[in-house]
Parts: C-alpha cells; structure tokens; sequence
C-alpha cells in the first residue's frame, strides 16, 4: 500500500534519525580511546608521541566516519526527495486527472461565478467528472468557496486534498538537500579527545 506523506515523513526522520546516531555513537567510541592502536613501536615511544599518534588515528577514524555519515545523508535526502515527487503524482492523478476534455475545457474557460454554476449543476446531476474539472480549475485560481461542494460528492478527494496541501515544496526540497552540510560536521581533534574519568563515568 502507498504511503501517505505523513508516513513518509516519519520514516524519513526515522532514517535520518538512526544515521545520525551511529554518526554520535562512532565519535564517542572514537573519543574514548585513550591509547593508541596496538602496534610493537609503541613501548619505545614518549608520552607526548603516543598522544600525538593517538590524535591523529582518532581523526583518521573520524574522517572515514564523517565521509560515511554525509554519503548516507546525501542518499537519504535524495531517497526522501523521489519518495515525495512520487506521492505528488499519485495524489495529481488522482485528484485532478479530467478524463472528459470537454468538462475540462469548460471550467478552464468558465468565469469565476460560472465555476459556481457549473459546480451546482454537476452536484445537482451527480456528475463526479464535471464537478472535478470544475474542482481542478478551482484549485488551480485559488477559489477555495468550491472546494466543499466537491468534497460533499467526493469524500474521500477531502483526505487527499489535504495531503496534497502538506507536500513539502521544492524550496523546502533543497532546503533540505544543503543542510545534509550542515548537519553532519567533521569533529575537530580537541573534540575527539577523551573526557576527564569523572566527567566519563558520569555522562
């Protein structure tokens, strides 16, 4: 069954949500390690060379878990992009899909009090056709005083009205696709270093 915008919403925040997660659960993992990868040199080392060796396998950690992060984001965003567009067609189809040219060419080219009369008249014949070509035209001038004598004849055209009125824009769309950049941010090498013990056992 086709999902509804709102379930493709949560699901999208469900997604994004869980990337984000294994991005804070790696940085932690990555930030707790107090001593270097296991490597037969390290006994001849200073303390100083240790940490810096220590630091710099941190960021390199960080880095693949960054590249990884923003590649699933990316995907996510243009995932939930297509999801939507699809909705919006589906609902298109089935909101404002004219079969008869003629009905659709008179609401097209009806005046505002005309869509009026041909709206009573399509209600009075029970002409579902007309009265959503006259919907359609409706919709498309922003003449809303129509829309509920439609609704009466096509109930369920109401639900899916108002989901077509929920779908995010294109404005929103690439709102959405820049602040993946924004979002998912490399940790600087002070941001990877470990948490003094009391304040660790605490958090």
């Amino acid at each position: 069954m086709a999902k509804t915008i709102n379930e493709i919403n949560a699901d999208h925040s469900a997604r994004v949500g869980a990337i984000m997660t294994w991005y804070q659960d790696r940085k932690d993992d990555i930030r707790a390690a107090r001593e270097p990868e296991d490597g037969s040199y390290l006994e001849h080392l200073t303390g100083d060379q240790r940490l810096g060796i220590l630091r710099q396998q941190k960021l390199e950690q960080a880095q693949d878990a960054f590249e990884q992060t923003l590649e699933a984001s990316r995907e996510e965003a243009e995932r939930y992009q297509a999801e939507v567009e699809k909705r919006r067609q589906t609902l298109k189809v089935k909101l404002f899909e004219v079969e008869d040219a003629g009905a659709l060419a008179r609401a097209a080219l009806a005046t505002e009090a005309e869509l009026g009369v041909l709206m009573d008249t399509a209600a009075d014949a029970n002409n579902l056709e007309l009265a959503r070509a006259v919907f359609t035209a409706a919709t498309r001038r922003g003449l809303g005083e129509h829309l509920g004598t439609y609704f009466d004849l096509d109930p369920e055209a109401r639900g899916l009205y108002e989901e077509w009125s929920q779908l995010p824009d294109e404005a929103f769309l690439q709102r959405a696709r820049e602040n993946v950049e924004r979002v998912v941010v490399m940790p600087s090498g002070e941001q990877l270093d470990p948490l003094p013990i009391n304040m660790a056992s605490v958090g």
